[in-house]
């Protein structure tokens, strides 16, 4: 991945389009450290990542999520000061 690495993120398959989103790098607040909330592509015959967007509201780890006919859903989870129980669909 582009950034330093990331733990307790969650992965999906959409239509043979592969994604990467939320979990938390480990590192202080000054080096980028923290909850993500990005939405990653990887494009295997490239090579490369793309990002997509974000969770409309703050990163989160331990994040639930699944697809449906061509759809992701992703939600729950948590921050540093909250247990999260909202949901999205993103359709790539």
């Amino acid at each position: 991945m582009p950034d330093t690495g990331r733990e307790n993120g969650v992965s999906i398959s959409i239509n043979n389009r592969y994604f990467v989103t939320t979990g938390r790098h480990f590192a202080g607040d000054m080096t980028g450290g923290g909850v993500k909330s990005d939405i990653m592509e990887y494009d295997p015959i490239r090579k490369v990542w793309y990002k997509r967007g974000d969770i409309p509201t703050s990163g989160r780890e331990n994040a639930l999520v699944f697809s449906i006919n061509g759809k992701g859903y992703i939600g729950f989870g948590e921050n540093d000061s909250t247990v999260l129980n909202d949901f999205y669909s993103f359709e790539p």
